[in-house]
């Protein structure tokens, strides 16, 4: 009697010690399901943040927009990766970073200027501009300086089409209004009748050699353009409005390294 009545006990406290293996268990189990969803969930939600903090827009003039990805690749095509633990390289770098956005805010205002002035740079300007470059590089060197540079084929070619405006801009607003009379001429022969060839400019000696009438007042328009150029992009900048958002400036590229998302 004595030893059924053990063994039932014994066997009910196996029973009860099995029942609470397979209970908890089942709790870390489903311990496990939650924190993985969980976990899936906070990365989804990371790269939905990451995304839309790329996507951020950081600069505005007039229709045009500048992203934080955007602002990011042409930092580094420009190599403009500062930041560090030295007070001095981070200020330098925020330096470099600052100026370049000054740059690009300084294209856009271009940009909106040729819209407003009808001027685009058409895709066989582009294409025939492209080769032109290319000569200069044989065999397959052209490639290899875009990925040296870690810049892709069509984000140069775009920045390429907005240099190309730029200086559509500046030739149709500046240099075609500029009037040079026989003073300008004599007073460039003057300063440049002593020089060798070696020492003067390409348009220089272009200037003096094919058609001194017409490369010479090309290459004196081009440097009264330049003289020009500041007091009218600060009209230019009063005309169209910029807006820079610093709050998305300092969170994603002030404290960044610059690397493409």
């Amino acid at each position: 009697m004595d030893i059924n009545t053990s063994e039932t006990l014994t066997g009910s406290n196996q029973g009860t010690g099995h029942q609470q293996m397979t209970w908890c268990f089942k709790q870390w189990l489903w311990f496990c399901c939650v924190a993985l969803m969980a976990l899936t969930a906070l990365a989804g939600c990371n790269r939905s943040d990451d995304v839309q903090d790329q996507n951020a827009i950081l600069a505005r003039v007039g229709d045009s927009v500048l992203t934080v990805a955007e602002f990011k690749q042409i930092m580094q095509s420009a190599d403009v990766i500062p930041m560090g633990h030295d007070p001095d390289t981070a200020a330098q770098g925020t330096d470099l970073q600052l100026r370049l956005l000054d740059q690009v805010i300084e294209e856009m205002i271009l940009s909106e200027h040729a819209k407003a002035l009808g001027l685009q740079v058409s895709d066989a300007e582009l294409d025939q501009a492209i080769a032109n470059i290319k000569q200069d590089y044989p065999d397959n060197t052209f490639d290899e300086m875009l990925l040296e540079n870690a810049v892709t084929f069509n984000f140069w070619r775009e920045r390429l089409r907005t240099r190309l405006l730029m200086e559509k801009v500046v030739t149709v607003e500046l240099e075609d209004k500029v009037k040079i009379n026989p003073k300008d001429i004599e007073t460039y022969y003057q300063r440049h009748v002593n020089e060798k060839p070696d020492n003067r400019g390409e348009d220089q000696i272009g200037a003096e050699s094919r058609d001194p009438d017409a490369m010479l007042v090309k290459h004196l328009r081009k440097i009264k353009a330049e003289k020009a150029y500041h007091d009218w992009m600060v009209d230019l900048q009063r005309q169209y409005k910029t807006q820079i958002d610093w709050e998305v400036w300092k969170k994603r590229i002030e404290h960044t390294s610059g690397a493409s998302p």
